[in-house]
């Protein structure tokens, strides 16, 4: 969610052209982005948050680039969390399976907030639910039909600070 915050608050507070125009952002967080939002406003002062917002959006904006380069047949987003790239991307969408790897519990959760939005769904989307404690990657993807011969781009886009990256 503070990821999506951030892409948001970088949508609203920037002039274009933004880093990364994600106006899905705020709308699959739901209607607590606003409290949460003042959180972070009261824990970081306004440059350390503007910046933040632009590293976040810039990182998932370099992955972005990559794809649309068109040397990738697949894309995994490790930690998807409430990245919206299927839909501001249907472009893509339509030339890629893309695989969105979380917990259980956080994908249903977005899983039930895209129904509720209804957003459309894709059959070249697919959520793999894997919980790392008792299963594997390679198991997690299997599951959702992944093919290992295709070349794909993987991308772990850590929100914590814990050294996630492309």
């Amino acid at each position: 969610m503070l990821a999506a915050i951030t892409r948001g608050l970088h949508r609203q507070a920037e002039q274009r052209p933004w880093i990364l125009d994600d106006p899905f952002a705020l709308i699959l967080v739901g209607p607590t982005w606003p409290a949460m939002a003042e959180q972070l406003t009261t824990l970081f002062p306004e440059r350390i948050l503007r910046k933040t917002s632009a590293g976040i959006a810039m990182r998932s904006r370099f992955a972005e680039d990559r794809l649309t380069e068109g040397r990738f047949a697949q894309y995994v987003m490790l930690g998807a969390g409430l990245d919206s790239f299927v839909w501001r991307h249907p472009d893509l969408v339509r030339s890629l399976r893309i695989f969105e790897v979380d917990h259980p519990a956080s994908q249903a959760w977005k899983r039930e907030r895209i129904a509720e939005l209804g957003l459309p769904t894709y059959d070249s989307h697919a959520f793999a639910a894997v919980d790392f404690e008792v299963e594997s990657l390679r198991d997690g993807l299997d599951a959702a039909g992944f093919d290992w011969e295709q070349p794909t781009l993987f991308s772990w886009l850590q929100c914590d600070g814990g050294g996630g990256g492309i």
